[in-house]
């Protein structure tokens, strides 16, 4: 039952047959998309072990756990071992527990290499890199961003505190943020936009909204319709790509009131 409840989450019907070596066959032969795949894998495993540290503290310690408590043991510790593996690509373990059928892994390795620094937009676009910055799971958070061309000047930056916030609700904050910014500027005028966030998760339910949470769909809509309506894009990038994003977002945690500076060297 504990494993059925996760392959629910994917709008599968396994049928568990005898033996395991028949389990792992047909949990291997899913059609599971491509970046989805890795956690698909791991949580066969991790739901079997949690399941079995579960059966001998039940035999020998009297200890008793729902399903559901079952499950969601198996879940965090899903995370923990996709976190180890996968650090730029699980956002955090509160989150993971939340959306764990959502989780994209990004192949670091191979993409680490081929985009380990900043790529520039090509001629006509301007890339604004946003970032946040969380203190915990739910606690005092930041947004920052900066706005460049193609040859790395920088037109603009910001830096502020938005409160209390989940990271994946601070991350969605820090894209509508750019958004409204662009759109009120002169730039919009003579240029497209790219929007570079470090969060796979949030650019995922922008890129499809149907995707996201109830709880998030307002301010998800609200950026896809700006993003497509305009014609910007977005996309992700890894963490070190946005360092100076998230130094101004680290700096907004505290900030009493918000930095926004417009560079002169933009004259058109």
């Amino acid at each position: 039952m504990v494993l059925e409840r996760w392959w629910c989450c994917f709008n599968f019907n396994i049928v568990i047959l005898g033996d395991f070596k028949s389990l792992v066959k047909v949990w291997a032969s899913q059609p599971v998309h491509h970046g989805k795949f890795p956690i698909w894998s791991i949580v066969l495993f991790s739901f079997i072990w949690t399941i079995w540290l579960h059966r001998n503290e039940r035999v020998f310690d009297k200890k008793l756990l729902s399903v559901s408590q079952l499950y969601e043991l198996a879940i965090l510790r899903t995370g923990h071992w996709a976190k180890c593996n996968w650090p730029q690509s699980i956002p955090s373990l509160q989150e993971f527990t939340h959306y764990p059928q959502e989780i994209f892994i990004i192949a670091e390795n191979n993409q680490r290499q081929a985009f380990s620094c900043w790529v520039a937009p090509q001629q006509g676009f301007l890339k604004f890199s946003v970032d946040v910055a969380v203190k915990g799971s739910f606690d005092k958070a930041g947004i920052g961003g900066i706005l460049r061309d193609e040859r790395g000047n920088c037109f603009a930056r910001f830096s502020k505190a938005i409160g209390f916030s989940y990271p994946s609700q601070a991350e969605l904050k820090s894209v509508l943020e750019t958004c409204e910014i662009f759109l009120a500027s002169e730039w919009v005028r003579s240029h497209k936009l790219i929007i570079e966030s470090d969060s796979q998760l949030s650019v995922n339910w922008i890129l499809n909204p149907r995707l996201a949470p109830n709880h998030f769909a307002l301010i998800v809509g609200r950026c896809h319709n700006i993003i497509n309506g305009q014609g910007w894009q977005i996309q992700f990038a890894f963490r070190d790509v946005n360092g100076e994003a998230h130094l101004l977002a680290k700096q907004g945690i505290d900030r009493s009131s918000e930095l926004f500076e417009i560079m002169s060297l933009f004259k058109s």
